[in-house]
Parts: structure tokens; sequence; C-alpha cells
């Protein structure tokens, strides 16, 4: 857990390759946690679980400074992106039965 807070310390310091490990060691958990999102959503989406943790690193990317210091508000605030980019944006309704 030392190697994730200090990968975020230089990602918040805008150390490209830092977030680029970090997302890379955490990968599997993204995954998870979009499998998570997608599954509880009550709306069909063309996006699956990969889809949605690489909005979530661009997302990342374009922020001028991470403002995150652990490795729960690191997943809190991607689980956010995450239900913003299944929900509303690109959300496909269910048809009428």
């Amino acid at each position: 857990m030392a190697e994730v807070t200090q990968l975020l310390g230089s990602a918040g310091k805008g150390d490209r390759a830092a977030l680029d490990q970090l997302f890379e060691l955490r990968y599997d958990e993204l995954r998870r946690l979009g499998r998570s999102r997608l599954s509880r959503s009550s709306h069909v989406t063309l996006l699956d679980p990969t889809a949605l943790v690489h909005g979530c690193y661009m997302r990342f990317l374009n922020m001028r400074q991470l403002d995150v210091t652990d490795r729960g508000q690191f997943l809190g605030y991607a689980a956010r992106v995450m239900r913003w980019k299944g929900g509303r944006r690109h959300r496909v309704l269910r048809p009428a039965e």
C-alpha cells in the first residue's frame, strides 16, 4: 500500500509515469469496480468495465492536479467517474415492455 501512496503523491505533482503505474497496479481492482457499477445500473449501456476504466484514466489525465492522498480516495473518485460515465452521458434506455 505504501507504493500506491507514493505513486499518488507523484501523480498529484503531475508525474504521468506515476499515474500510468498506478493504473497498471490497480487495473484489476478498477475493472471489478467498473463491473460492479454496471451491474447496479438501472440502464442498459454500450460500455463495459474496460471502457469505464479507460474513461476514468482519461479523466485522471485531464486533471491539472490530482488531490488524492490514499487508495480509498483514489477508488472513491474513480467510482464517481465511472458512475457518471456509465450513467447519464452514455445511457441507452431500456425498451418499453
